[in-house]
Parts: structure tokens; C-alpha cells; sequence
């Protein structure tokens, strides 16, 4: 969904009513206009890291909300984790 996205964006954004995201499947929220910045030198992984990093915050950390909200299931999730050394504590200070 995400490559879709990039590629298929108009400019440098991808917006959440931008067609490339309808035409990738992706879910909006009620009431929000998430907006992404991505940088010209952002790699696809990248992205993912920083689209994970931002789910986590969201959830509060929690891993299976986290999971469901990107579609994958929790032991991919854990992986994705592990691979880019993404510390869920430190995402969600107390």
C-alpha cells in the first residue's frame, strides 16, 4: 500500500484524500487529515520504521492494536520490531 502510495502521489506528500491512497485500499479515520512528509532521500524501509514508529505511538505501544491497524500479523509485527531496533518503550514515555 505504501509503495502504491509514494509512487502514485502528487509532490512530495501523501495525503490521506489523495486517490493513490483510495485506490490502494488504505482506511481513513473519521475527523482526520493525516498528512506524511516524506523525505526526497527516504528509503521504502524507511518509511516502514517510521510508519510502525508512529502506529506504536498512536496505540500507546500496544503491540496487537498496533498489528491490526497495519494489517499484519503480530509475530510480523515483532519481527519488524526487532529489525529496526524500534524500542516500543521509549515511543511511549510515561
Amino acid at each position: 500500500m505504501m509503495e502504491r502510495a509514494v509512487l502514485l502521489a502528487k509532490g512530495s506528500k501523501i495525503d490521506s484524500i489523495d486517490p493513490a491512497l483510495d485506490k490502494a485500499g488504505a482506511v481513513r479515520e473519521e475527523g482526520t487529515n493525516a498528512v506524511w512528509e516524506i523525505p526526497a532521500n527516504m528509503t521504502l524501509e524507511g518509511m516502514e520504521r517510521l510508519l510502525i514508529e508512529s502506529t506504536l505511538k498512536r496505540t500507546g505501544g500496544n503491540k496487537r492494536a498496533a498489528a491490526n491497524l497495519l494489517g499484519i500479523y503480530r509475530p510480523r509485527l515483532y519481527s519488524k520490531i526487532k529489525r529496526y531496533n524500534i524500542d516500543p518503550e521509549m515511543l511511549n514515555p510515561a
